[in-house]
């Protein structure tokens, strides 16, 4: 269970309700790399795969050429219908009243083979990134840092934030109350199994925004017109039945975003 990779600081921080933010750890020193493959209609597509869609010797030849590279701790393959699967609810768990469904127009097909993976800490992205696209087949690698709360909890609930959101689910109502962000989180606490609740200021939002802009490069600028809401994070004791506790989420008032983590 994520629990159990979870630090004394950050639990000891951020569980009790009247803790604020969760301790600033240190950030996750690995990477997130995604390498896309010919076919689907991906970026790079026209230009690099003049010969279509990738071959299954292709495939596999990628798959093992990411997996066996150095800077590489783990890699796999997925497939079109699993990168399909991400869309499916995106909007589902959105308080929007505009709210599109993207699985209307994003499907397998439109989507081509993939290799997700994870490297070290060391690796330099642009380096990555110029090495796998040399890979026959392969149209796009992006590589981002691992985020802060990757392996510390199973939802992402973000509350409503300043009124200059006016394309989100929280237009025209303004930042939630404190009264909604108590409810939501008394709600969160006393789902069974005794799960952990972190609660995440806005202050400490924008320090992990900022801190994953860092690690990005120089290219990278820190804007500073981002605005930013209390962001509940729950640890769940037993995830089984976790789309339906989604939906039970987005209803709460102040609600703005509800997700897997």
């Amino acid at each position: 269970m994520l629990r159990l990779l979870i630090s004394t600081a950050l639990v000891l921080a951020g569980a009790a309700a009247s803790g604020g933010a969760a301790a600033k750890d240190p950030w996750p020193h690995r990477w997130d790399v995604s390498v896309f493959l010919c076919g689907g209609i991906g970026l790079g597509v026209e230009e690099r795969c003049p010969e279509g869609v990738a071959t299954s010797s292709q495939i596999d030849a990628a798959t093992v050429a990411v997996a066996s590279d150095p800077r590489i701790t783990e890699a796999r393959l997925v497939d079109p219908e699993e990168g399909a699967e991400g869309f499916e609810h995106a909007a589902e768990w959105s308080n929007a009243p505009d709210k599109t469904d993207f699985s209307s127009f994003i499907s397998a097909k439109d989507l081509p083979y993939s290799i997700d993976a994870e490297a070290v800490a060391e690796a330099i992205p642009d380096d990555m990134i110029e090495d796998f696209e040399r890979i026959p087949g392969v149209t796009y690698v992006y590589v981002s840092p691992v985020m802060y709360w990757t392996g510390r909890a199973d939802v992402r609930v973000q509350m409503c934030g300043p009124a200059t959101e006016e394309d989100l689910s929280c237009a025209g109502r303004g930042a939630a109350t404190g009264a909604e962000q108590a409810a939501v989180a008394a709600h969160l606490r006393a789902l069974p199994g005794d799960p952990i609740v972190y609660e995440e200021t806005p202050a400490h939002a924008r320090w992990n925004y900022l801190t994953y802009l860092r690690r990005l490069g120089p290219r990278w600028k820190l804007p500073t017109d981002v605005h930013f809401s209390t962001t509940f994070w729950v640890d769940l004791d037993d995830t089984a039945g976790l789309t339906e506790l989604l939906y039970r989420l987005i209803r709460l008032p102040g609600v703005r975003e509800v997700s897997p983590n």
